[in-house]
Parts: C-alpha cells; structure tokens; sequence
C-alpha cells in the first residue's frame, strides 16, 4: 500500500486526488487548510481524514507526496518531503524562479528519490506517437516546428483573478500557463539554445506584470526553428502543433484528438483520431508516478525536464522585458 500526501486541494490537488482512485493499492491524505474542503475530499473520494496544515505533517508516515499548491511554494515544500524520504511529484512549473530548484533535484537524486513533474501532455497517447514518428525518422531530418496553444481562462475557471493566476509571483501568465508546451517541444526536438520572445497583459483582469498572450521564436540545440504562440484570452480553445521535416509533417492536435502524418514521397496523409476523457491522461501520469516509486518504470518527466521547461520560460520572461534574444545557458548556469 503506497502511502499519499496531496499537498493543496485546488483543482488541479482534486484532480490527481480523483484520479489516484482509479490505481489500486494506494492510500491517499489530503493536505488544504480549509477543513470543509478537506471534508469534500473524504466525502467524494474516500480519502484518509486530511490535516489541516502542512507543517504539522508527519511525513515519515508516507511514501510520497504530491505537490499541487501554487508555484512559489514547490521547492521548499518539495524539499521538506525530499529530507523525510518521499518520493516526489511536483505539479508544473517546478518553480517561478531559479532558487532552490537544482538543490532539490540533486538532494532527491542522492536520496534516489522519484522526481516526477506534472506535465500531463507526455501522458497523451497520440502526442506519444506523434514523437515515435518523429523519432523514427518518419519525416526525415526536422528543420522546424510550430505550435499553438489557446483558451479563454474564464471560460475554464471564472474566479481565475482570486487565484494564483492573478500575480506572476505566484505562477500567473500564460508562459508559466503554457509551459506544457514548453515541455513538450523539448520532449519532441531536443533542448532549445535560444529563445526571443514577445509578451503582454492584453485584458484579463489580474496584475499588469501577468502575461495572458505571448509569442516566441527558439531554436533548439540541434538546430531546429520552433515559432510558438499562447495566450488565455482566445474564445475558441486550441491546442496542437506540426513537425516539419524534409521527407514529410507530423501534425497533432489536442482538441480534435487527432495526429496525422504527411508521407511526401506518396503525397497523402494518415490520420489516426481517438476520443478521451480528460482524466485518462491525468490517470496515465498517476499511473506512471506510482510505479515510479514501487521501482516498476521510470518516471516520463523527470527533476531535469521540469528545470529545462522553467528555464525556458524564465528565459522567454527575461527575452521580452530586455528586448533580446537570451541562450537557455544563461538560465541555467
């Protein structure tokens, strides 16, 4: 029986809650200082009786501890279970800044402690063929890639300005929003080198300094041109992207399900659609983060690909206040 702590109940907390139901032989405690929410955890999901506050933690009565509080907050109540010997998931981005981050990772390693982050797209079973092809070399040498990713954040969460959203200290805009992306187009094509960016507070209603559109073009270490755009402020949600190579396109989108394969030496295109539910890929990172710590697979995003999304995102942040183009390595060093 595995032994879980959710640290912070919101919904993204109630999600993996939810979902860790679905995996048999775990025992999952709620942490959130409201004890009526707590109550709705215990009531909706048959967890263990919650504890209020996170300090009062026994943490060596458990295995693993997930943390799903605003991002300002990840690294020292990561490290705080990391010194208790818990194995660790740590929702995304791993941090708003570069403190701390690289101690915890190395303090988990020399623990040899899972450190698994909350990218949820790696868990996507269509964006993981989509990379096979890629990887495989379906479409031959990459050259470039574009992708897009578009909601209106009030259509999703409407009190999105009493929450974590509202203020860049605590994780808001759309870069820290839309660091999936980021994840993802170094899950596809390798480390980016270089970011420049352009970003701006266009209209929600949260603090000036919180970006909710921004565009970036990156080349990566191999040499590939990538053009991203993402904002939270686009009425029709979209999310997706293609892969551009010398022998075809590989396209995939998350709204429609869908990837596709361009075959340039046939000239047509194979499309493969399946319909999921939203929790099945918060299901498969469940699944994944639990069998990561009964030593039974690795970890598909580890403490290093959470370092290299945040570092592109402070890099793409440091880009559009200083008008240049900044190399991931000055973020890193």
């Amino acid at each position: 029986m595995d032994r879980l702590l959710v640290v912070g109940c919101g919904s993204i907390g109630e999600r993996h809650i939810r979902c860790l139901g679905s995996y048999q032989d775990v025992e999952v405690t709620p942490c959130a200082p409201r004890a009526e929410r707590l109550e709705q955890m215990a009531a909706l999901y048959g967890t263990q009786p919650g504890i209020a506050d996170y300090a009062d933690a026994d943490l060596d009565a458990f295995d693993a501890v997930l943390i799903c509080t605003p991002s300002n907050l990840h690294i020292p109540q990561a490290m705080r279970a990391c010194e208790h010997g818990c194995h660790l998931f740590v929702e995304k981005p791993i941090s708003v800044d570069r403190a701390g981050g690289a101690e915890l990772i190395q303090a988990a390693a020399e623990r040899e402690l899972v450190r698994q982050i909350g990218y949820t797209m790696r868990h996507h079973p269509l964006f993981a063929s989509a990379r096979e092809l890629v990887n495989q070399g379906a479409i031959g040498t990459v050259y470039m890639a574009d992708i897009c990713c578009g909601a209106f954040i009030a259509d999703a969460r409407p009190e999105y300005a009493r929450l974590y959203w509202a203020k860049r200290a605590t994780g808001g805009g759309v870069l820290y929003d839309a660091s999936h992306e980021l994840d993802i187009i170094q899950w596809f094509l390798g480390p980016v080198a270089e970011v420049s960016c352009m970003a701006e507070h266009f209209k929600l209603d949260v603090d000036a300094d919180v970006d909710d559109g921004a565009a970036l073009i990156m080349r990566t270490a191999g040499g590939v041109l990538v053009s991203m755009f993402c904002n939270d402020i686009q009425r029709n949600y979209k999310r997706g992207g293609q892969i551009i190579g010398d022998k075809g396109t590989v396209e995939y989108s998350y709204d429609e399900s869908r990837f596709s394969l361009y075959q340039g030496d046939t000239g047509t295109w194979i499309h493969e659609t399946k319909q999921f539910e939203r929790d099945d890929f918060y299901i498969n990172q469940m699944q994944n983060f639990c069998a990561a710590i009964r030593g039974e697979q690795e970890p598909r995003v580890t403490g290093e690909d959470g370092k290299l999304a945040l570092a592109l995102a402070l890099a793409a942040y440091r880009s559009a206040a200083e008008k240049r183009v900044v190399e991931i390595a000055e973020l890193l060093a």
